[in-house]
């Protein structure tokens, strides 16, 4: 019993702590948030895990649009930003060139197995 009154303390002061801060100042937490979870964990990332990060940073920008900033945070939001964009442009632009590369090293099976073939044709008909 004592536990349980003790936890709802906790969630209730959590839930006072968290209406206290502005839309603001939680759009600036959740949009750092994201950034540094990307920055620490983006080489780690499975294709589901950059879908929910793209679906949470729309959803912050979404949120920003309806924020009215201080020309402080304003300047803070671009930054944080910024930052994450180049890290999903940097892992993103990874992952691609990782796929071209696969793709090139499969087109260079297919264009041997081709000669090959061909190569088996011809030696048929002598």
């Amino acid at each position: 019993m004592k536990l349980l009154r003790n936890l709802l303390c906790v969630s209730l002061l959590g839930l006072v702590m968290f209406s206290c801060q502005s839309k603001e100042d939680r759009v600036l937490k959740s949009l750092q948030s994201l950034s540094m979870q990307v920055e620490q964990r983006a080489q780690q990332f499975t294709e589901k895990d950059w879908e929910d990060v793209v679906a949470k940073f729309e959803k912050i920008h979404s949120d920003a649009l309806e924020c009215d900033f201080t020309e402080e945070q304003l300047k803070e939001f671009g930054r944080l930003e910024g930052k994450l964009s180049s890290t999903l442009a940097k892992e993103g632009s990874k992952k691609l060139g990782r796929k071209v590369q696969d793709l090139i090293d499969k087109g260079k099976s297919l264009i041997e197995g081709f000669i090959e073939g061909l190569g088996e044709n011809t030696d048929e008909e002598d």
